[in-house]
């Protein structure tokens, strides 16, 4: 129904002439010109987010505590953690010999000349990323992140965020947050736990990094429910222990896998094979749709997480921290979420999403975090900040450095109104650009050829399109224009659907003749055009969209087919960023015997027409059986 059916539909324009968005043009949410650290100060909702393993923690650690002067704070909870892990400093250095002295190793490396050949005495980068040494060094590197937060001037005490999330080890910060800062040495000393733990029975159970073989890889481009199948297909008969698991969820479309890397070579080897089959399938017409092809990326870790193999080294946590005289029961709830449990980031980041949180901050390591998230974020409206970097400190403290955040696409979804008559109905951004109703009559050949649909439709205020396919002789369009001129109501108007992909019918009506553009010229009820089976290039399209508004014709829509299409048409609406493109997006390539190219046949006798044009085969077909029925 119409947003006004009392009254004739708009021209597409505003009061003063100026052009009509549809729902504001579509722009970006602006942000304050404030710094937006003061606006999250000031009542806006903010959640704080952890990342997990696979960032360069030392760098960023190194970063974050000589810009904030953190390194007597680190220091001090280095060396609290120490004291609280003595009784079991001698099980620690089996499986970690290099020790945990972060700070001891970014002074070594500042003043080690690389210049002059010399080579610095801290771990190794394999070190580095081992699980004994990153767990506990990515969280380190997180307390540094809360701690420059505050020193900014974002108090997460005093001012609690609407949520606290980390993915796999960043629940080890989110329980820091939780207990405000009093028990960072003591988590401290359960992620170096939990990481030695990790290795050791990793490497027990086989779920540990080979030569050339990783326990976790990444897999992208996959429907996870259907991925989880063909695991699950693949671990019948296989100990849970020794299989392959869906570990972690980062996005709607990418998944990990951990396990064994025997397995995992196993399910990529199966995917490759219904990948194959279902190639030929289509290929022979069997089937219709895309393939499943995910694709494979082994990440860079030491031990496979989110795996029950690893329910073992949950006990040995356990028994450690009692032997610390740690809390022990709180040991094994972050070494089972961290471990063992599986990840549903996706999940995560829409309870932020739902606590009411309009800016995430993540605090590290790095961007890797915000990299992953900004998907998930897409069409939400949400910002999102690495807040443990110098960029994302940057756009928290400076005036006007905050990103600008994309609107939500749920500002963009219909919404009901109501109508001057009492009905209620439904607005859009078509509605609110056309004045007419969300309901098309589509331009299809023989069904709107002939113009009583056409005006019936318009007069009840839908958008109404005339089918060019049908109007194949100036005569016989002329003669349409002369019906719709009888038939609708006064400041009632339609479309014209032309067939850019036919040479004859575009030359015709919108090309070289113009029947169009003169009718419209002349007064004809068109305020739209339609181009459909094809887009045209750029150039021609903006010359087109410049033509035709000129003379009048204020909407103007594309009907493409395919993604290329799509990408063709945004390029074209960005070229005119004052005229709103409308698009009606078709349904996909379809089969069909091209009317490019034809043989053309002499008319029959029995078509009544004083003249005769040679027309695509379909619609001399259709004028045949037409003309016999009126006989």
């Amino acid at each position: 129904m119409t947003i006004d059916d009392t009254t004739p539909t708009g021209n597409g324009r505003d009061s003063k002439g100026g052009r009509r968005f549809g729902v504001d043009g579509g722009q970006s949410r602006t942000t304050s010109k404030g710094a937006l650290v003061d606006s999250l100060n000031n009542g806006v909702s903010y959640a704080i987010a952890f990342g997990g393993q696979g960032a360069p923690w030392l760098t960023s650690l190194e970063e974050l505590s000589r810009d904030n002067g953190l390194e007597p704070v680190l220091t001090d909870l280095v060396n609290d953690a120490a004291a609280r892990l003595a009784p079991v400093a001698q099980d620690l250095l089996v499986v970690r010999p290099v020790g945990f002295d972060p700070i001891a190793w970014m002074l070594e490396a500042e003043i080690v000349d690389e210049e002059e050949g010399e080579k610095s005495a801290g771990p190794s980068a394999a070190a580095l990323t081992a699980a004994p040494v990153s767990l506990p060094g990515v969280f380190l590197t997180q307390l540094a992140a809360l701690r420059a937060l505050s020193a900014q001037g974002l108090d997460v005490a005093g001012n609690p965020p609407a949520a606290v999330i980390g993915h796999s080890q960043g629940l080890l910060a989110t329980a820091a947050v939780a207990a405000q800062g009093n028990d960072d040495g003591e988590l401290l000393a359960v992620a170096q736990l939990v990481g030695a733990a990790a290795s050791l029975v990793g490497r027990r159970r086989g779920v540990i990094a080979g030569a050339s073989a990783k326990p976790m890889v990444a897999v992208s481009g996959v429907d996870p429910e259907r991925l989880a199948a063909v695991v699950a297909e693949l671990a019948e008969g296989v100990a849970p222990e020794r299989a392959a698991v869906l570990a972690i969820r980062n996005g709607r479309r990418r998944v990990v896998l951990a396990g064994p890397p025997a397995q995992l070579a196993r399910v990529q080897e199966r995917c490759e094979q219904i990948e194959a089959e279902e190639a030929r399938e289509r290929e022979g017409k069997k089937r219709g749709g895309s393939v499943f092809a995910p694709s494979f990326d082994p990440l860079d870790t030491e031990i496979g997480f989110h795996h029950p193999a690893l329910t073992e080294a949950v006990e040995l946590v356990g028994s450690w921290a009692t032997r610390c005289g740690l809390d022990a029961d709180r040991a094994r709830e972050l070494a089972q979420g961290v471990l063992v449990d599986p990840v549903d980031w996706v999940e995560a980041v829409d309870g932020a999403i739902s606590a009411g949180a309009k800016w995430i901050l993540d605090l590290g390591p790095s961007d890797q975090l915000t990299r992953m998230t900004s998907s998930s974020l897409r069409g939400q409206g949400i910002g999102i900040i690495a807040a443990a970097t110098r960029g994302g400190h940057r756009n928290l403290l400076t005036p006007g450095a905050a990103p600008e955040v994309s609107r939500s696409w749920s500002e963009f979804a219909p919404k009901p109104v109501a109508l001057p008559g009492g009905r209620i109905g439904v607005e859009t951004a078509f509605t609110k650009l056309t004045g007419r109703s969300p309901i098309l009559l589509a331009g299809m050949t023989p069904t709107t050829v002939d113009a009583k649909i056409v005006a019936a439709a318009a007069n009840a205020g839908h958008w109404a399109e005339l089918a060019g396919g049908g109007q194949v002789t100036e005569e016989i369009f002329e003669d349409r224009v002369a019906e719709l001129k009888m038939l609708l109501e006064p400041g009632r108007a339609v479309q014209f659907n032309s067939l850019f992909l036919d040479p004859y019918l575009w030359k015709l009506q919108l090309g070289g003749k113009r029947l169009v553009q003169r009718a419209r010229t002349a007064g004809a009820p068109i305020d739209g055009v339609i181009v459909t089976a094809g887009i045209p290039e750029l150039e021609e399209a903006v010359a087109l969209i410049d033509e035709l508004s000129e003379i009048g014709i204020t909407n103007i829509a594309f009907k493409p087919g395919t993604v290329a299409q799509i990408r063709s048409v945004i390029r074209i609406a960005n070229e005119v960023p004052n005229f709103p493109v409308i698009v009606h997006i078709e349904g996909g390539p379809r089969r069909r015997t091209p009317l490019v190219g034809r043989p053309r046949r002499p008319a029959p006798r029995h078509v009544r027409r004083a003249a005769y044009t040679p027309e695509p085969g379909h619609l001399r077909r259709w004028r045949h059986r037409n003309t016999r029925a009126r006989s």
